[in-house]
């Protein structure tokens, strides 16, 4: 899995330094739709990179590998996961710092408001990957479409909100992204992989 981490990497960083270069700056800007953009799309990049293997025929080179397809589906879950990870984590050290400058430019608990978006982020990647296993990118390009134009009105019309509202009720509300984050994972693994088996 380490070995399939690493391609994907590398094509992310030898393709799409533009797109990287455009998460860079809406992670670091003080805004939280900005944030928020930036952690949902990282969420989608794992698509581009399948896109990118069946564009090659990497999909099918992969599977005369000794790599069960287990490991090919969880590695896609795992680059989306740690692309979250990492956007995140330049988003919230930069607002911290802009916060350490000046406390009027970021407003509210930032890292409680990130992991939410992250929550989000997870789900729409646990949405996204089974279609693109079972229909391909190519023919799943329009639920793509979809999925990306509704998390864009979701991250700039309603994530404030909707965060709002998490604040000003109970405790166990709070818990309630994460917990619909965590059963998307359980339920969309094995389905990609019995999704992407069918289609061996």
């Amino acid at each position: 899995m380490k070995g399939l981490l690493l391609k994907d990497f590398y094509f992310l960083f030898k393709q799409m330094k533009f797109f990287l270069l455009l998460v860079l700056i809406f992670a670091v800007l003080p805004q939280l739709s900005s944030s928020g953009f930036a952690i949902l799309y990282a969420a989608l990049l794992p698509v581009t990179a399948l896109g990118y293997d069946q564009r090659s025929k990497w999909d099918q080179f992969q599977l005369m590998l000794p790599c069960p397809v287990r490991d090919i589906v969880l590695e896609k879950y795992l680059f989306g996961g740690l692309l979250i990870l990492v956007t995140a984590l330049i988003s919230g050290c930069a607002k911290s710092i802009a916060t350490a400058l000046d406390p009027n430019v970021v407003t509210g608990a930032v890292f409680p408001q990130l992991f939410f978006i992250c929550c989000i982020a997870v789900i729409f990647l646990c949405m996204n990957l089974p279609v693109m296993f079972k229909f391909g990118v190519e023919k799943g390009r329009l639920f793509f479409i979809a999925l990306v134009v509704i998390g864009v009105l979701t991250v700039g019309f309603f994530t404030e909100d909707v965060i709002r509202f998490i604040n000003q009720n109970t405790a166990l509300l709070s818990f309630l992204p994460v917990l619909v984050a965590v059963l998307s994972v359980l339920v969309s693994i094995p389905l990609s992989i019995k999704l992407y088996n069918k289609n061996i």
